[in-house]
């Protein structure tokens, strides 16, 4: 590239979780020489982007009075949104857009089409499985919920790329009308200063939790699509079966108080511990045995990645879309339908009892983990980003 081209992304949110530190990872590992920034987000995400030296300018989305996600008055707020989002776009002069999540997505190929961001490419970035989630969280029918699906088919259809973390995500926007060949799968990475600060001095490692017992770590927000109930319950089945076994939740979330009263309701309140947010859970991973997983629905799963490189077996619910191109069966974990709480048991006791299957799988697993590196996930961005400019 002769000169810097200008990137403009668009990711309005205020939770800081696993695709905003895949975004992170990504604008700290894209060249300077190559790509000057415009990060257009809330001041709470801003605050993890120092380091990234393409970073040019931050725009707070504090304040602008645009909505982050879908509304109930989402037949209005779309165009509203639109409109002042691409305004700030032109403004700016950037040669192209990434939008992050489905919302910021619909908003850069909205102006697209309605001719607001003329001589900009539109790169939409949706992160997690579309339908799943619409079928979970916008199940009545209104005028906006009917306008969701199209807002899907708005950015299927009419960016100038895609760029999904797995191949079930990549089949989902085809079905949506996007071109087979503006669609890219690029996996996110882990985050590699992370694991290595892991593996050095671990302020979890003499607390009393971990000193015994077969321990179980699951990891993320917790809310009702994440299903901890099911790795609750499928560890409640185990004690009663007189399994010396323990469960580590990392995260929090609106559900908190649910699952905690589900513990208390099981009595297994001694086996159970949140540990609320963490910086770095790779650390609490670090003292377990393996790692279980029950989401409903994943764009790709970071956190398997993650206990993974830390040398954790996985057992995930075949989900779509993340897990199945993640762990490859019975090599470094199991998948397990669903809702199926004697399954995950069930391979949690198969893992616990047998020492040397789950010291090869342990092996595979940190493997797989660790072949997930940034260099490799921003490369696989970079590369889309060239083909804009060719």
């Amino acid at each position: 590239m002769s000169s810097k081209t200008h990137l403009m992304v668009l990711h309005p949110t205020y939770t800081f979780g696993g695709v905003e530190r895949t975004m992170c990872n990504l604008v700290k590992g894209l060249s300077p020489d190559e790509f000057e920034i415009t990060y257009m987000t809330s001041q709470k995400i801003a605050e993890n982007l120092s380091g990234a030296k393409g970073i040019k300018e931050i725009v707070g989305i504090d304040g602008l009075g645009i909505n982050i996600w879908y509304t109930e008055s989402f037949w209005k707020d779309w165009l509203k949104d639109t409109v002042r989002v691409c305004k700030i776009i032109k403004d700016k002069k950037p040669y192209m857009a990434l939008g992050l999540m489905y919302y910021a997505s619909s908003i850069l190929s909205l102006g697209k089409l309605l001719g607001l961001l003329a001589n900009i490419k539109v790169i939409s970035s949706p992160r997690g499985p579309m339908m799943p989630y619409f079928e979970m969280c916008h199940k009545e029918k209104t005028i906006s919920n009917s306008l969701i699906p199209i807002s899907y088919r708005c950015f299927c259809r009419f960016s100038d790329a895609l760029i999904v973390a797995s191949n079930g995500m990549k089949n989902e926007c085809l079905k949506f009308g996007a071109r087979d060949k503006k669609v890219f799968v690029t996996p996110n990475s882990i985050d590699e200063e992370l694991l290595m600060e892991s593996s050095g001095e671990n302020e979890w490692k003499n607390h009393a939790f971990f000193q015994d017992g077969f321990i179980i770590a699951s990891s993320g927000r917790l809310t009702p699509e994440k299903d901890f109930s099911l790795i609750i319950r499928a560890i409640e089945r185990l004690i009663k079966g007189n399994f010396n076994v323990k469960l580590v939740i990392v995260g929090d979330g609106p559900d908190r108080l649910q699952y905690d009263n589900l513990i208390k309701e099981l009595n297994i309140e001694n086996r159970a511990l949140f540990t609320g947010f963490v910086k770095n859970p790779m650390q609490i991973f670090r003292l377990c045995h393996v790692f279980c997983h029950a989401c409903m629905f994943e764009g790709f799963g970071n956190v398997l990645i993650e206990a993974m490189a830390c040398g954790l077996p996985v057992i995930s619910t075949d989900c779509p879309f993340g897990p199945s191109d993640i762990v490859d069966e019975g090599i470094n974990g199991f998948l397990v339908p669903m809702g199926d709480v004697p399954a995950m048991s069930e391979k949690i006791r198969l893992l616990s009892d047998n020492k040397l299957i789950l010291a090869n799988m342990s092996e595979n697993a940190e493997k797989k983990g660790n072949s997930y590196t940034m260099e490799r996930m921003v490369k696989g961005y970079r590369e889309v980003f060239l083909r804009m400019v060719e």
